[in-house]
């Protein structure tokens, strides 16, 4: 290691001087006290005698020495005083040598540490308490969004058993198609708080399995036909788009519907009465905006 410039040696020695309060004792390979100096009152290490044995005078170096290592460290011993010190122990030919540093600064550290640890813990578990609220309040909106929404699909179901006309019964198809889609968006909702997160975020990348974006415009533009109708508002997919190209996408089917389907609703809420709504796809190389007008 490269020599340390003279001032970051004193300041180093200013430091320590200063802040940890060095001790030290010297002791032979008997145990017995050869000398002592630093700030030794600070640990209420008064009134040592030389030449006794060291454990006799200080409790918590008792059969420590002679060393067995050539290094031995303790941390945060609580002293005589009171005063917290890391106690550094070293073997050399002319004995055995205890530093003491005054350790109030690391236990400080180590209890704000702590304190944060607890903090971050106490929140961690009210975040816990009020995600499970949510998911109870979301599992009783769900639930009452189902029963509803099942006796629709069952009136549809029943009415199709029923004379009526092709229109009606095309307009009957739309809503039964609807309601389906409905319910697998509450089934999503569920997922989407279930330990089953990832599953639920996966997507194909196979462009077998790829879902077609114009074929989804399509599918949203049917089922929305008749909330534009009794609008009096026209939807319809741009007549520019190539319809012969593959529009293949990364992504999931119903999310991908679900886009598109929410720029028409929105369309159709902020439209006046004998207007268009026109859906157009273009291929911008790796991604296809959809625009509405």
């Amino acid at each position: 290691m490269a020599e340390l410039p003279s001032d970051i040696v004193s300041y180093l020695h200013h430091l320590a001087s200063t802040q940890r309060k060095p001790a030290w004792m010297k002791i032979d390979r008997e145990g017995g006290l050869l000398s002592a100096g630093g700030h030794l009152t600070a640990y209420g290490l008064m009134d040592l005698i030389v030449g006794k044995q060291v454990g006799d005078q200080v409790y918590f170096l008792e059969g420590l020495f002679p060393l067995e290592s050539e290094r031995l460290i303790l941390p945060a011993i609580q002293t005589d005083s009171g005063l917290p010190a890391d106690l550094h122990m070293l073997r050399t030919q002319d004995g055995d040598y205890v530093l003491f540093l005054d350790a109030t600064e690391q236990i400080l550290q180590q209890g704000l540490m702590q304190q944060k640890g607890n903090e971050l813990s106490l929140n961690y578990q009210r975040l816990v308490k009020e995600i499970q609220k949510k998911e109870i309040l979301l599992h009783c909106i769900v639930h009452d969004l189902a029963g509803p929404l099942m006796g629709i699909k069952g009136g549809f179901e029943l009415l199709s058993s029923e004379p009526i006309s092709d229109k009606g019964r095309k307009f009957l198809e739309i809503g039964l198609r609807q309601a389906t889609r409905q319910e697998s968006l509450i089934r999503e909702i569920l997922q989407a708080f279930s330990a089953e997160l990832e599953s639920f975020e996966s997507f194909h990348l196979d462009p077998e399995k790829s879902p077609d974006a114009l074929q989804a415009a399509k599918e949203v533009v049917e089922a929305l036909l008749p909330a534009y109708d009794i609008n009096q508002v026209k939807l319809r997919i741009d007549g520019g788009v190539d319809q012969s190209k593959s529009w293949k996408v990364v992504g999931e089917k119903s999310r991908l519907e679900r886009v598109i389907s929410n720029l028409a609703e929105n369309a159709l809420r902020h439209s006046s009465a004998n207007s268009t709504v026109t859906i157009r796809l273009i291929d911008e190389s790796d991604r296809i905006p959809g625009r509405d007008r």
